[in-house]
């Protein structure tokens, strides 16, 4: 197994370096609950932390000259982090005199020996256009996903566009530069490097990560030889005295004064003050039965309003309705060791399904910050199947311990059993787990193969739910055995599975023979022929928790009922007493196309069952 393990560890994180400004950061994992009558409950989490972030910058804070240079020569500086970061923005100081004006952004890897080099770009170009006059403007460096080690140097810099047109625009410089040099330009016209007698104000904007022992997983880096010259510098204009100094750029702390909950009944459309409070909950009466309410929540500080939270729905309904939510988990809440993989590996956890349900949280516990794929994967009987849903970018870890991935408003329906994944996106990331000799349900991906990890329980959970006046059908092609858990207002089998070729078959045990049918009947199991390949769809009704079906001597085809779990036969009772035969239940799995044995009644599924002698049989939950 390629991968690094190692036992937990106390680690104290040093600030080495920069001036330190923190974020507003918004709520997360907001939930809501559905079905329930006249309202909705939402609830969520605090923020995580204030993320530290650092401003790298070796100019004084004092713009004293401007830049001389033509189209497409690149002002530069050099930078070095003493701790591992990650780059999230750059700034540069700009003077602009009329019109719209352009300037290109890159950051490059380091030459060995001090200056950039422009054979090693680390994200592709960044083009902005802009008629600022005189402030510091910021490019956001979030997607590229760029991170350095300690000492490790790399380069931002700046290249002029439009000259011939708009000539009159300037990067801002101090008066002296320091020693070593950092800030250079490479003059195209001649091919050649020149230090700046000034230094260049450009900033760089990183997130600093606790030290580790992990390689950086940027693939083998090739170092480009240029001789080291700081014979020419390169002449910068003086500003005029009366454009004054720029101070350094000043950060506050921020703690947590409320939460604002906001509504509407269209994920769309501007969304309306619902409630203030300083709470991490929040009950909606304002709400109508049946109708769909979208939320999201922001926290405030005292400096202002955080970004929205993700958005999460709800719908309220009347009527005699159960929402059962369930954890799948297999740790035991003591975490022995922790994983980190290079980017692109995953580690993932099977779980087995009684019935089909929704998924609505996937957890993690996390012992080391960094950048993450939630993904959730098929089982194909054998090993982690299709994605179900993966997500396209990265999620930033920025704080130890759980994380829960709200994913109620993806409406991910599961019928079988299924993969949590934890995508590696850097080689900061680890994720706790136990040693378990008689573990069978983690899996790990590398190099495109699946492994079965047998000694390994990862620290992977998964919330579910289930709504009794809800039945997810999930019929593949061909034939299918079923039972309906819910009684729609409407019981037309061709109005209800429009998709299969009607009628729908039980079984008449008195006749001997299969018997068509176009309306359902509680307590009955069907075969259907689906022939529009594998299909689902939610049908909604009444819960059947309940019914007596009159049996006769020999086979029957027995439904089931809306129930969270599967319900026991046991638990069953006939008129005569004693009439079932064989207390066991044979279901048909359409993925094998043959008949398995249980002792339950699984919700959904048709069951046989074998009696003697006729009886009434009563199956009721409890």
């Amino acid at each position: 197994m390629n991968k690094i393990t190692f036992i937990f560890i106390t680690v104290v994180l040093l600030s080495a370096f920069g001036l330190i400004a923190q974020v507003l950061n918004p709520p997360h994992s907001l939930n809501t609950v559905s079905n329930l009558d006249g309202h909705v409950p939402l609830s969520w989490m605090e923020p995580l932390p204030p993320r530290d972030i650092v401003e790298l910058f070796y100019d004084d804070g004092f713009a004293h000259s401007s830049d001389s240079t033509e189209a497409y020569d690149r002002m530069s500086v050099r930078f070095t982090p003493l701790e591992t970061c990650s780059l999230i923005t750059a700034r540069f100081f700009m003077f602009f005199i009329g019109g719209d004006h352009s300037v290109q952004i890159r950051v490059w890897e380091d030459n060995g020996y001090g200056r950039p080099d422009y054979g090693g770009a680390l994200c592709p170009p960044i083009n902005l256009n802009t008629s600022v006059a005189y402030d510091w403007l910021e490019v956001d460096l979030t997607p590229y996903h760029l991170t350095f080690s300690p000492g490790e140097d790399f380069h931002i810099s700046i290249e002029k566009r439009d000259t011939i047109f708009y000539p009159f625009y300037f990067l801002l410089a101090d008066s002296e530069a320091v020693t070593p040099r950092r800030s250079y330009v490479f003059d195209v016209s001649e091919l050649g490097f020149y230090p700046s007698d000034g230094d260049f104000m450009i900033r760089a904007m990183v997130v600093p990560y606790e030290p580790t022992g992990f390689l950086r997983a940027s693939g083998t880096r090739i170092v480009h030889s240029l001789p080291l010259d700081d014979s020419q510098p390169y002449k910068l204009v003086p500003l005029p005295a009366e454009w004054g100094a720029l101070p350094p750029r000043q950060f506050a702390f921020h703690e947590v004064t409320g939460y604002r909950i906001y509504k509407n009944d269209s994920p769309s459309v501007p969304f309306d003050l619902a409630h203030i409070t300083t709470s991490l909950n929040y009950d909606d009466y304002a709400v109508d039965n049946g109708r769909t309410y979208y939320y999201y929540v922001t926290a405030t500080y005292p400096e202002g309003e955080s970004e929205p939270c993700e958005i999460a729905s709800g719908i309220p309904r009347g009527g005699d309705i159960t929402t059962y939510l369930d954890t799948l988990k297999y740790d035991h809440d003591s975490a022995t060791a922790a994983v980190s993989w290079r980017p692109g590996a995953r580690s993932s956890v099977k779980f087995e399904l009684d019935k089909p349900c929704r998924l609505r949280q996937l957890h993690y516990r996390f012992y080391h910050i960094g950048r993450f794929y939630p993904g959730v994967f098929e089982w194909d009987g054998e090993q982690p199947g299709d994605p179900i849903f993966v997500y396209p970018f990265s999620r930033e870890i920025t704080t130890i311990g759980w994380h829960n991935e709200n994913v109620s408003g993806l409406n991910i329906l599961l019928y079988d059993d299924f993969v949590v994944s934890c995508g590696f996106a850097d080689a900061f990331l680890s994720i706790s787990l136990e040693r378990n000799m008689d573990a069978d349900w983690s899996w790990d991906y590398n190099s495109g193969i699946w492994h079965n990890v047998s000694d390994t329980a990862y620290y992977i959970r998964a919330v579910i739910q289930y709504n009794s006046n809800e039945e997810y059908v999930h019929l593949a092609e061909g034939w299918n055995m079923i039972s309906f858990t819910v009684l729609p207002e409407e019981t037309g089998i061709e109005e209800l599975l429009p998709f299969i070729i009607p009628p729908a078959y039980y079984y008449d045990s008195d006749l001997g023979r299969y018997v068509g049918e176009d309306d359902i009947t509680p307590g009955r199991g069907y075969f259907v022929f689906n022939a529009a390949g594998d299909t689902s769809l939610i049908l909604t009704g009444t819960p059947i928790t309940g019914f007596d079906i009159e049996c006769q001597r020999g086979w029957n085809l027995i439904g089931s009922l809306s129930s969270f779990n599967p319900v026991p036969i046991s638990s069953a009772l006939t008129y005569p007493a004693g009439a079932i035969r064989i207390e066991r239940t044979y279901y048909y799995d359409t993925e094998t196309r043959s008949y398995f044995s249980d002792t339950l009644f699984h919700p959904g599924k048709a069951h046989w069952v074998l009696f003697n002698p006729e009886c009434i049989f009563r199956l009721e939950l409890e």
